[in-house]
């Protein structure tokens, strides 16, 4: 039974959810965390994040590190979008979000993001014959 974490790091949210993965089934989620961020504000207004934006979300970030290391995880993966993406100060945003996550960040391109998000939406969907549109309204990736 192998368990995994994943964190997203997104202009609206962040998200963490660990799983546990045994081939041919499922995944079962064993946590599952959501915090409003609004991270994108200061972004898409001041081509920065903000000092109270990124003071909160390492704030959250930490807290999450607590949950992920609990479960006793073989790898993390962590990434952050449009905001980080976008942000003038993702160099700073990065050291410190990683130091409060305790692990390393990813800012992805927009096509890993909407790679990823196919992936998860065609491994829930029960109808693998058919032909499906998937719309992501992000904060910063719509």
């Amino acid at each position: 039974m192998a368990r995994y974490a994943a964190v997203d790091i997104g202009s609206n949210s962040v998200r963490l959810e660990v799983a546990e993965v045994i081939a041919g089934n499922a995944p079962r989620i064993l946590a599952s965390e959501r915090q409003v961020t609004r991270l994108g504000v200061s972004v898409f207004r001041e081509g920065r994040i903000g000092a109270e934006a990124m003071e909160a979300l390492c704030g959250m970030l930490a807290s999450m590190a607590v949950i992920w290391k609990r479960h006793d995880v073989l790898s993390i993966r962590a990434v952050a979008t449009a905001a980080v993406r976008d942000a003038r100060n993702q160099a700073e945003f990065l050291t410190r979000a990683s130091a409060a996550l305790g692990a390393d960040i990813e800012v992805i391109s927009g096509q890993e993001e909407a790679r990823l998000i196919h992936l998860g939406v065609a491994s829930r969907w029960p109808h693998e014959n058919e032909r499906f549109l998937i719309i992501d309204i992000g904060g910063g990736s719509a």
